[in-house]
Formats: structure tokens, C-alpha cells, sequence
């Protein structure tokens, strides 16, 4: 089989069911936001910050998973699954704690929690209450996000597609019923979105648990295999998952900042960019699964120690991920007529969103680059320190500093404050490029 075709097999095998989770995933949020969204702006600017603090978490969560996957990808281009277990243990024991703490927090002092992002006493007491009932899912969320993690690494990925697939129709049935007080049940409103959510992640959590340990698992094993690593040994895989880790809780913290920002404007600002948020990862989920897609590839390709092809995979990946960026920025304009359609929002709303989106799209090609380069080709090559810098220096030297110059000094609407803030995508990118060009994004940590 030639390189150009064991390419493209390998990108259907993986990326292909991981960008269908993506939109499964993208879509539960997006039908949220829109059963919500009857219930006026001030309910969806409510879900949105208490989001905000799950937001806080996933990307933890994505960096002790995506910190981990560097090292399952490459044991598994060796085939070592005494390691892949160790590396299971001690991902999941770390989930498990961070769940724990968020949730305590969330139930303990949720009014606390709301308040940094809103003023306003109808959404804090609809955001806090929405919040303490939606913390019961963390525990069960960061274990899923984990174990799915590890399959897709393995080139399971069909699995965690299917059991996404379940919790989205779960979770939109009981939205449903509980926002809307059907089939008997009150209504609910905001709550009842946030205990559709529980009943949802919890049902994930016990499908993917029996998946992964069950006896006909390729990582079927005792308990003490998985947790039988000594400290030095934890610490040299926490020395890679450290800077994965301090990547996302730096872009989650950043992008809370932003929404710290869009406070300063106004919930009517607030609202829109929950809306164009939602709307946009729901068009950016090919993006995610071909970051997925490629870390991987090429980390299997590395573990198996084929560098030179694994430079060849790299230059396909980020060729491909420009032209889906130009593609996807222009479905994006298209379409915000009709998404704008779905939601019962005052004028000054669809106004605002409609022209955010269009600053979106024009940024598209940028972020779908990015994306690819830093969360798969350069931590899927190993290169997880090189990776951080990038992100963590155009996130709070530009990004942040501009959304609130934008928002306090030039007091600007909306849409030109998101405008100024994706210049960090501009810059990145070109870190980005030099950083691929040089070669030296490729270490074998295995």
C-alpha cells in the first residue's frame, strides 16, 4: 500500500468516527442551548456561565487525557499493553480527583462561582441553581472523558463514538421532558436541563466502563495492573502531562477571561456569544477529529519508530486542515441566517451574533491550523513544552489583553472585541509554521 493511500485509510479509520462524536457532542450542546433558549436570554446567559466552570474543568480534563494519550498512542505503535494499562491507572486516579474537587466546589459555593462572570440577580440565582444540580455529573464525566481518550488512542474509535450517540439522545429525550414539564413531570426549566445532563453522563459513564474493563477488552486486566507503577515512574509520565495540563487550564482561564469581558458589555453580549460559541463548535468538529485524528497517527507512527513518515503524515495533516478551515468559514456565513432562526431572542441579539459569526468565519483557516498543529501533530510527535509556549504566550500576551482593552477601554460592541481577540490566532499560526518547519517537533517518549 503506497503512503498516499495507507494515509487516507488510517484518517477515515480515525478521524472519521472521532469528528462524528465531535458533532454528537456539539449537537447535545446546541439542542441546550436552543430548549433554553425559549425560556429568554436571561436562561441562556445562566447555563452558559454555570458552563463556564464545567468549561474550566473539561480542559483539565482534556490535558490529563491528552498528557496520557501521548503515551498510550506510542506504546501502542509498539504494541505494549503492560504500559497502557499503568498509563490507564494513573490517568483515571488523576480524573477521578479533579472531578472530586470541581464538584465539591460547584455544590459548596456556587453563588461565589457565578458571580465572577454576572451582576445580574437573575441569572446568578438561575446560573447557581443550574450549576449545584449539574456538578453531580463531574465525577463521571472526567472518568468517561478519560477511558474514551485511552480507546480512541488504541484506534477504538467507533466505541466512544457509539456511547456519545446514546448519551445525546438520552440527554435531549429528558431535556425535553424536564424543561418542558412533559409526560406528567413539572416544569423544570433551566433545572431540568441541568438533571437531563446528569441522567445522561452518568448512563455514558457505566457504558464506557464496562467497554473498556469488560473480559473481551484488548486492556482486560486485574486491578493491581493498572496501578502497579511506582512514584518515579508517575513522575516521569506526569513530566509530559504537566505541560498538556498547564496548556488547557491556561486556554480555559483565558477563554473564561473572555467571557469576564463580555460581562463588562452586557448579558445581551453574553448571550450571543453562548450562541455563536455553540454554533461554531458545532462547524468545528471536523477540526477535533482531525487533531484527534493526528495525534494518534503519528504517535503510533513514532512509537513504532518511523519518523520519516511520520514527517510525510504531519505535512498532509496541516495542508488538510487549512483547506477544511476556508471550507468550514464559508459554511459558517452561509448558514447563520437559518441558525439564527432557531433562537427567541430580541433583535439586538441576532444582530450581534450574526455579525460575531461572520468574524468567526473569517478566522477559520487560522483556528483549524492551530488546533491541528498544537493539540495533535506537536503533542502527538511528543513535543508537548514547545506546544504549551506557543498557545499559553498568544493566548495571555494578545488574546486576553485585547478583549479587555476592547471591552473597558474602547468600550467596543461585541462583535469588534471578539475581532481583536483572534489576532492571537493570526500569531499563533505563524509560530506554528516555524516550529514544523524546523523538524524538531518529533521525541519518542516511549
Amino acid at each position: 500500500m503506497s503512503k498516499e493511500r495507507e494515509f487516507y485509510t488510517k484518517l477515515l479509520k480515525i478521524a472519521l468516527p472521532i469528528t462524528l462524536q465531535s458533532l454528537i457532542v456539539s449537537s447535545l450542546n446546541m439542542f441546550d442551548t436552543v430548549m433554553v433558549g425559549t425560556l429568554g436570554e436571561e436562561a441562556v446567559a445562566a447555563v452558559g456561565i454555570a458552563n463556564q466552570f464545567f468549561f474550566l474543568l473539561n480542559l483539565i480534563l482534556l490535558g490529563v487525557s491528552g498528557g496520557c494519550s501521548i503515551y498510550i498512542s506510542q506504546f501502542w505503535g509498539k504494541r505494549d499493553n503492560k504500559n497502557i494499562k499503568k498509563i490507564v491507572g494513573i490517568g483515571t486516579i488523576t480524573a477521578s480527583i479533579l472531578g472530586i474537587i470541581f464538584t465539591l466546589m460547584a455544590l459548596i459555593f456556587p453563588e461565589f462561582i457565578v458571580t465572577i462572570f454576572s451582576r445580574e440577580k437573575q441569572v446568578i440565582e438561575l446560573s447557581s441553581s443550574y450549576l449545584r444540580i449539574v456538578s453531580i455529573s463531574y465525577i463521571f464525566t472526567a472518568i468517561s472523558i478519560m477511558l474514551s481518550s485511552a480507546l480512541k488512542c488504541m484506534e477504538k474509535t467507533i466505541i466512544p463514538m457509539c456511547v456519545s450517540f446514546c448519551a445525546v439522545i438520552i440527554n435531549i429525550v429528558f431535556n425535553y421532558i424536564l424543561v418542558f414539564g412533559k409526560f406528567g413531570f413539572p416544569v423544570l426549566g433551566v433545572d431540568g436541563s441541568a438533571v437531563a445532563t446528569v441522567i445522561a453522563r452518568i448512563i455514558e459513564f457505566a457504558i464506557i466502563l464496562y467497554v473498556t474493563f469488560n473480559r473481551r477488552s484488548i486492556i482486560h486486566g486485574k486491578l493491581r495492573e493498572y496501578l502497579n507503577f511506582d512514584f518515579k515512574y508517575y513522575l516521569n509520565i506526569i513530566r509530559d502531562v504537566l505541560p498538556v495540563v498547564i496548556n488547557e487550564s491556561c486556554w480555559a482561564l483565558a477563554t473564561i477571561s473572555y467571557s469576564i469581558a463580555y460581562g463588562f458589555i452586557g448579558t445581551s453580549a453574553q448571550a450571543s456569544i453562548q450562541i455563536c460559541n455553540n454554533v461554531q463548535n458545532l462547524f468545528m468538529v471536523v477540526t477535533f477529529g482531525l487533531a484527534s485524528g493526528s495525534l494518534v497517527i503519528i504517535g503510533n507512527t513514532i512509537g513504532a519508530g518511523d519518523n520519516k513518515k511520520a514527517k510525510f503524515y504531519a505535512k498532509k495533516f496541516y495542508a488538510i486542515s487549512i483547506i477544511v478551515g476556508i471550507i468550514l468559514g464559508l459554511c459558517m456565513v452561509a448558514s447563520t441566517p437559518i441558525v439564527m432562526k432557531f433562537f427567541k431572542v430580541s433583535n439586538e441579539v441576532v444582530y450581534a451574533s450574526a455579525n460575531i459569526l461572520k468574524v468567526m468565519a473569517m478566522v477559520a483557516p487560522f483556528r483549524v491550523f492551530n488546533i491541528v498543529v498544537v493539540v495533535g501533530i506537536l503533542r502527538g510527535g511528543g513535543d508537548v513544552k514547545k506546544a504549551m509556549y506557543i498557545e499559553v504566550s498568544t493566548m495571555w500576551l494578545i488574546g486576553v489583553p485585547m478583549a479587555f482593552l476592547g471591552a473597558l477601554v474602547f468600550k467596543f460592541p461585541v462583535e469588534y472585541v471578539v475581532g481583536l481577540t483572534c489576532l492571537e490566532e493570526v500569531v499563533k499560526f505563524i509560530l506554528c509554521v516555524y516550529r514544523l518547519k524546523s523538524d524538531k517537533w518529533i521525541r519518542r517518549v516511549v
